[in-house]
């Protein structure tokens, strides 16, 4: 899981520069906040 964080940092800040779009950034939180939950209950499982 923490490759998957990894990979969305480097994702953001390659993308967010370039295409600083509320359409990119919305998707970009979305697979973080997806990723956020999914740690939280691997953690608590």
């Amino acid at each position: 899981m923490l490759l998957f964080y990894v990979v969305w940092a480097l994702g953001f800040t390659n993308t967010a520069p370039q295409f600083y779009s509320p359409a990119i950034l919305r998707f970009f939180g979305v697979l973080f906040i997806i990723g956020l939950i999914i740690t939280i209950i691997s953690s608590l499982t």
